[in-house]
């Protein structure tokens, strides 16, 4: 950003200058009188480096994005006739969302699991109510692993609502979400934040990018937090990761990156309160009661990810990219739910659900892009 900023004159220059006019007024001309030395107004110009800026948006407008960052879609949002919510990282930060769950409380069209119907916890979504837990991508990639997501290394949240096969394939019935990782950029700048809250509510963020040449950038990203849950007994949610990427330009027609990701938490599920079949509503209990068991109850989720990806400007025609990655992803816990509720004895019986799952992956997308025209109509293929 380039901004011009124009010094104002000082007051006594200001007074010197309608001095002389009026002397110069009423005394008589004597030859060879010198000039009074001519003011002029100086002009600094100071150059920014905006750090963090998101090449799919408007930089005038950060809340809004002008294209998603998937290849699929060779077109600006405003022209692409399909239903896309986009989250930007600007739009991200003053939520105050950390997580998915967080998140897409908010969104509409979007809903959450709890681990209903004997499926598992973890970030279970429904898209115009379909199930979508297996419609999650990370840089275009599907991420199958079903466990607990963070903000903290995101560029852009991409949401594709209505049927989305030309995005991802079969299934995607009710819609798909994007992920976009941070990318390493030009320049040298660093970001830390803390946050402090309610109900012990610590987390720390620090994001720095380098330029160590001219062709080579590199960007870290790490996290950690620690919070007990708002109006209620004993539940708590830590968790810590770190994403680090690489980005080498040896020309301006290839790209070269590898990135890691890593994303551990711990955390003590909770199944709520007991439920009053004969009345159909909840018991009347205190909201802040806990009903499952401290000694035996648990979460845990991991999640690494190692991905390498090249872009191939091969000419103004044709492009091709190709991503590779090695992901293993870990979902174990154990939650009591509170079953069986006696009214008259005030107990229930914590029946506890299990799940210990991982889950190792290989991917290879690769993909050609070609343009050209047919007469007038330009085409990409």
């Amino acid at each position: 950003m380039r901004q011009a900023i124009r010094k104002p004159r000082s007051l006594r220059a200001q007074v010197g200058m309608y001095a002389a006019v009026a002397v110069a007024a009423t005394a008589p001309a004597f030859a060879d009188e010198p000039d009074e030395p001519e003011l002029r107004n100086e002009t600094i110009t100071v150059t920014d480096v905006t750090a963090d800026t998101n090449p799919y948006g408007d930089p005038d407008a950060p809340y809004r994005a002008i294209r998603s960052a998937s290849g699929l879609f060779t077109e600006d949002l405003l022209n692409t006739p399909k239903t896309i919510t986009v989250i930007t990282d600007e739009t991200l930060h003053d939520l105050g969302a950390k997580s998915f769950r967080d998140l897409f409380r908010a969104q509409p069209g979007i809903t959450l699991g709890t681990g209903e119907g004997g499926n598992a916890f973890g970030d279970r979504i429904f898209i115009r109510g379909f199930d979508a837990r297996n419609d999650v991508y990370v840089d275009g990639v599907r991420d199958p692993g079903v466990g607990s997501r963070e903000t903290f290394a995101v560029q852009q949240i991409e949401v594709l609502k209505g049927p989305s096969s030309a995005f991802g394939g079969r299934g995607t019935t009710g819609g798909a979400v994007s992920l976009v990782s941070k990318k390493p950029g030009k320049g040298d700048w660093g970001d830390v934040e803390f946050t402090l809250g309610s109900d012990a509510t610590r987390r720390a963020t620090l994001d720095v990018n380098h330029e160590v040449t001219d062709t080579f950038t590199v960007r870290v990203n790490a996290m950690t937090h620690n919070s007990d849950v708002a109006g209620r007994d004993e539940v708590f949610n830590d968790r810590w990761g770190v994403a680090a990427a690489a980005e080498w330009t040896p020309t301006d027609a290839l790209t070269f990156g590898v990135d890691y990701y890593h994303l551990s938490s711990d955390y003590l599920p909770d199944w709520g309160h007991p439920y009053d079949t004969e009345n159909n509503r909840p018991f009347a209990v205190n909201r802040d009661n806990f009903y499952g068991v401290l000694s035996r109850d648990f979460g845990e989720t991991f999640a690494d990810v190692y991905t390498a990806n090249a872009n191939w400007v091969i000419s103004d025609k044709v492009e091709f990219d190709s991503i590779l990655r090695y992901g293993q992803s870990k979902n174990a816990y154990t939650a009591s739910a509170p079953e069986r509720p006696d009214a008259e004895a005030r107990t229930v019986s914590a029946n506890g659900k299990r799940r210990d799952a991982v889950t190792d992956y290989w991917t290879n997308q690769s993909r050609f892009t070609f343009r050209f025209d047919t007469g007038t109509i330009g085409h990409t293929l």
